[in-house]
């Protein structure tokens, strides 16, 4: 039975990170029901990472195929802003008035508006202490073999040794076996869960994103690869 394995990102594997982007952007499921253009999608969630700083970024890999990625930015205040991609998008292309994605763009802004007005937001954190961060996926086949374990470890390595201090990162508040893989890898949760505009659960409630820090100074580069074959437990 082939393993999947993990491997350096290639320029060759810029279509199949976008593919598996857009069909597990719902966590791990596909995001079209609620947001159907999967190029504006995958320029708001990876083009960056690919484009920009591909020296920081994996794929997984099974029979040839692409089945999952790890994308990661060592200064955050460096990334392109995903909500100026969206509006580039929704401008130059007409998405507010698209089907499959107007009502995402109308209601995102509402949700915004109603944010605003009850001073909801993401929790605040010093960049500078915890100034890198990631975005991952997995396909089906490449999940349960302990691939996302290996990929955060890459990253510790990568940001550690370039001197960052800390990462921090979002999870859909409602995926608690994310939750709880995260706080496995040392990541701890920050203030309360703050609302996505926009985004929504299939049963129609809104998504809430929990803010997670993780401080590199206990991380030694390298030390994982001695670990027994239970990292990919």
């Amino acid at each position: 039975m082939a393993e999947v394995f993990v491997r350096e990102f290639r320029t060759a594997d810029r279509a199949a990170v976008r593919r598996i982007c857009f069909e597990t952007g719902s966590m791990g499921d596909p995001i079209a029901w609620q947001y159907a253009d999967e190029a504006s999608f995958a320029d708001m969630l990876s083009a960056y990472y690919t484009d920009a700083e591909p020296e920081g970024a994996w794929v997984a890999e099974l029979d040839g195929k692409v089945v999952g990625y790890m994308l990661s930015c060592l200064d955050s205040r460096k990334a392109w802003k995903p909500s100026e991609i969206a509006l580039r998008h929704a401008l130059t292309r007409q998405l507010w008035v698209r089907p499959g994605t107007a009502s995402f763009y109308w209601r995102g802004a509402l949700d915004m508006g109603v944010d605003f007005l009850r001073g909801s937001r993401r929790p605040n954190f010093d960049e500078q202490r915890y100034p890198s961060h990631t975005h991952n996926n997995l396909t089906p086949e490449g999940r349960g073999q302990g691939i996302a374990k290996e990929f955060f470890y890459r990253v510790f390595d990568r940001a550690k040794l370039a001197g960052s201090p800390g990462l921090h990162g979002g999870i859909w508040s409602e995926n608690k076996a994310m939750l709880k893989f995260a706080m496995n890898l040392g990541y701890r949760p920050e203030g309360k869960p703050h609302p996505a505009p926009g985004l929504r659960y299939p049963d129609g409630h809104r998504v809430s994103v929990q803010l997670m820090l993780r401080d590199l100074d206990d991380w030694e580069p390298g030390a994982w690869r001695s670990w027994t074959s239970a990292y990919r437990a």
